[in-house]
């Protein structure tokens, strides 16, 4: 399996357990979920840079290995990432007990104080633990045999 379509794979089952309750999701699409109020457009990326070829108009929820690089990239694009207003990032990591953290920049620019966003985005980092890219390896690898 392609690591893309592992992260893929990992956002639409989260996004589909996290919807059991209130059942708001009408349709799952290849790369899209229809809910009744909204769509979403639904991507797995290895690396983070690649959501900044979207269009910035479409909900966008994309799923990325929580990698030191990724983090990077967030840190250092931060001000393009924020002009995206309905975009979370979910940094995955499957083999943790906290195996997720998420950021809507646009939202966390609003509220964030800027002196103290790096240090608040590391410290929400480092509450999953950050994957090697042999460890993401093994986990594609696992994942196929199953």
């Amino acid at each position: 399996m392609d690591p893309a379509d592992y992260l893929l794979k990992w956002l639409r089952r989260f996004l589909k357990n996290k919807d059991l309750i209130l059942r708001k999701i009408v349709e799952m699409k290849e790369n899209r979920i229809v809910y009744k109020d909204k769509e979403l457009l639904t991507l797995g990326f290895t690396d983070l840079e690649d959501v900044l070829q979207e269009d910035k108009d479409q909900a966008i929820a994309v799923a990325v290995f929580n990698t030191r690089n990724n983090l990077e990239v967030l840190l250092k694009r931060w001000k393009d990432l924020v002009t995206y207003e309905r975009l979370t990032i979910y940094f995955i990591n499957p083999q943790g007990v906290e195996n997720r953290w998420i950021i809507s920049p646009h939202l966390h620019n609003k509220v964030a104080d800027p002196e103290s966003l790096e240090t608040g985005i590391k410290t929400m980092a480092d509450t999953v633990t950050e994957l090697t890219d042999e460890e993401i390896i093994n986990l594609i690898k696992q994942d196929s045999i199953l």
